[in-house]
């Protein structure tokens, strides 16, 4: 009987990944960030797209030609799209050009940016100066020190009241409309103001420019020739503008957006509280999100018919190209306090989803038939609801 030997083979196999930048912006490809551009004053977040980078033997830096932090800044990647990761670079200066280089363990890639920063908050105008012309009072002075961009206009203000908010940048004085009355004292406050890149008007504080620290005691002693006689005041100066919050970060967690941050080094006041705002006012606008799974595109589209006026009420979803399932649609134009209904369909699918949504309160017209009258030696304003 011939004898049939059987032979195996066993072979082993490694396959080497090899990590991969597919994408590294100052812009959020994300459905959930609300301005996918996150260029700002002080502060440039930065998103990317990592592959086969796994964690933890892989890591991602970003190196920037900053002072701080020695320049070195760890990616944080999400830990429900392990491929997106962000990294905050804040402390900058406004109107600056940063070079920004994503280096990842695995691989010989680089990824290098040039990024300048979004415009910030101009220092006060220097020199002003008030003199007296032909009966009006003429205003004087020269541009800041540190423009932090180019400066768009200049804000006079009188005892808090507005006299213009559009002196164009080339002019240096601003004489009043009206006769000076004498012994009248009046408060001037100039401002220089810069336009940014989200639309945004930030103005110098009135505080700038000052020798004077904000919420401090300083003592005033008045003294005159002809008299040993004084008169002394301890005088606390306001709160002032605080710095803005330091190592400020953003992290998807769990599909959202998670905002750290320390608190200012130069509060100048007991901090009272922080804002947080982006470039949607919530009592006009809605912004619907939405989960969709085993709709591939471009065949299948999902729309959200709302009972508003505007567009036919129809909105069609857009989805992310990082996150194919997650979707959202803006829904604007809305009255405030108003109860409206909203229902995502899909192709592909005979099933909806109806919400019923109130918007937020918003902000209301003028108080209506404003008097005033003078009753035993004393002004009763009335007025009726708006």
């Amino acid at each position: 009987m011939q004898q049939r030997h059987l032979i195996f083979f066993a072979s082993l196999f490694t396959v080497i990944s090899t990590t991969q930048i597919n994408y590294f912006e100052a812009i959020a490809n994300l459905p959930i960030v609300p301005d996918p551009v996150t260029i700002f004053g002080t502060l440039i977040i930065l998103w990317t797209n990592v592959t086969d980078c796994p964690p933890p033997s892989c890591e991602c830096v970003v190196q920037a030609n900053v002072t701080t932090d020695n320049g070195t800044y760890t990616v944080e990647f999400s830990s429900t799209a392990p491929s997106i990761g962000s990294v905050s670079v804040s402390d900058l200066k406004p109107d600056t050009l940063y070079s920004f280089t994503l280096t990842c363990t695995g691989t010989d890639d680089n990824a290098t940016r040039l990024i300048r920063t979004d415009y910030g908050r101009p220092s006060a105008p220097q020199n002003i100066t008030v003199t007296l012309v032909s009966e009006r009072l003429r205003i004087s002075w020269l541009a800041p020190a540190v423009p932090n961009g180019p400066i768009h206009n200049y804000k006079l203000t009188k005892d808090r009241e507005t006299i213009s908010d559009k002196i164009p940048n080339s002019e240096s004085s601003y004489d009043m409309t009206k006769d000076y009355v004498y012994g009248e004292t009046d408060t001037f406050f100039l401002s220089a103001c810069n336009i940014n890149g989200k639309n945004d008007t930030v103005c110098s504080s009135p505080n700038d420019g000052k020798d004077l620290e904000p919420d401090t005691m300083y003592s005033f002693t008045l003294s005159c020739g002809g008299t040993d006689e004084t008169i002394t005041r301890h005088i606390r100066t306001v709160y002032g503008r605080p710095s803005p919050p330091r190592n400020i970060t953003a992290t998807l967690v769990s599909e959202r957006l998670r905002i750290s941050w320390l608190p200012h080094s130069v509060p100048n006041e007991p901090i009272h509280n922080y804002k947080l705002a982006n470039d949607f006012p919530l009592p006009r606008i809605f912004r619907l999100w939405t989960n969709v799974t085993d709709c591939p595109p471009p065949s299948c589209e999902c729309v959200v018919q709302a009972n508003v006026t505007t567009d036919n009420g129809t909105y069609t979803v857009e989805f992310s190209s990082m996150t194919p399932n997650i979707g959202s649609v803006s829904v604007s134009d809305l009255k405030p306090d108003t109860l409206y209904s909203f229902t995502l369909t899909c192709t592909g699918t005979d099933d909806n989803a109806a919400r019923l949504i109130r918007t937020d309160y918003g902000r209301p017209s003028a108080p209506q038939n404003i008097t005033v009258t003078l009753v035993s030696e004393r002004l009763r304003i009335s007025w009726l609801p708006p």
